[in-house]
C-alpha cells in the first residue's frame, strides 16, 4: 500500500566572463559565458573538445524554431509573449530562469529553474520526443545546476509523477536522492520528491 504526504504544488556582468569546471570522475567540462553583445548567459557542456549541448535564454529570434519544435499550436505573437514572461526573470513573485536547449545550434528542448526560498530550488526539462533517451535531458540539467550553484542555490528539490519511470531514473542517474515516500500534491497528483545538494 502507498504512503502518501501532502505537499505544496511546484511548476514546472555585462562584460564577457568564462569559467570552467571539471568534473573529475567523469571528464566532462562546464563553460559558462556571458554573451556581452546580448547579454545572454551560456553554458555549454563538453567532452574533450566537443561541445556536446548549451543552454541559454531563449530571445525573439527562436520563436520560429519553438513554434517548429516545441509549441506547434502557439502563434508567434503568443510565443513572443511567453518568451518575453521567461525571460522578466520572476513567477508568481519568485525567481524564474527558462533556458533553450541547444544540440547542434538547434533547438532540442528547454529547462528550467523555479526558486522556493534563497537557497532552495526546483529544476525541469523538457525535450522533444526524438532527442529523448540520448543523454541530452541529463546534460543539460548538469549545466542548470551548476548555473543554480553559481547564483547561490544549494539545494535542488524536484517533484517527479510517481508513474513517469524515466524521469525518476534520470534524477537517479544525476545523484538525486528520495525518501521512498509517494506524495499526492495540491493538484491531487501523486509525486515523488527528489533532493540534490549542488
Amino acid at each position: 500500500m502507498s504512503n502518501h504526504r501532502r505537499v505544496g504544488s511546484s511548476p514546472i556582468s555585462r562584460t564577457i566572463r568564462e569559467t570552467s569546471f571539471v568534473c573529475h570522475r567523469q571528464k566532462r567540462f562546464f563553460t559558462a559565458i556571458i554573451d556581452a553583445f546580448r547579454n545572454i548567459l551560456i553554458y555549454s557542456f563538453q567532452q574533450g573538445s566537443t561541445i556536446m549541448i548549451t543552454i541559454r535564454k531563449f530571445t525573439h529570434e527562436d520563436i520560429a524554431a519553438v513554434q517548429q519544435s516545441l509549441y506547434p499550436d502557439l502563434t508567434a505573437s503568443q510565443l513572443l509573449e511567453m518568451i518575453d514572461k521567461w525571460n522578466s526573470g520572476s513567477c508568481r513573485g519568485r525567481r524564474f530562469e527558462m533556458f533553450a536547449i541547444l544540440s547542434d545550434e538547434r533547438i532540442v528542448g528547454c529547462v528550467s529553474l523555479y526558486e522556493h526560498s534563497e537557497h532552495i530550488a526546483s529544476a525541469g526539462a523538457e525535450m522533444i520526443a526524438e532527442e529523448r533517451r540520448k543523454g541530452v535531458a541529463s546534460q543539460a540539467l548538469s549545466l542548470l545546476m551548476q548555473h543554480a550553484s553559481d547564483i547561490g542555490y544549494r539545494i535542488i528539490l524536484d517533484q517527479v509523477a510517481a508513474d513517469n519511470t524515466a524521469s525518476i531514473q534520470l534524477h537517479k542517474k544525476l545523484g538525486f536522492e528520495s525518501d521512498g515516500y509517494i506524495y499526492r500534491n495540491r493538484r491531487g497528483r501523486e509525486v515523488v520528491l527528489f533532493l540534490k545538494l549542488i
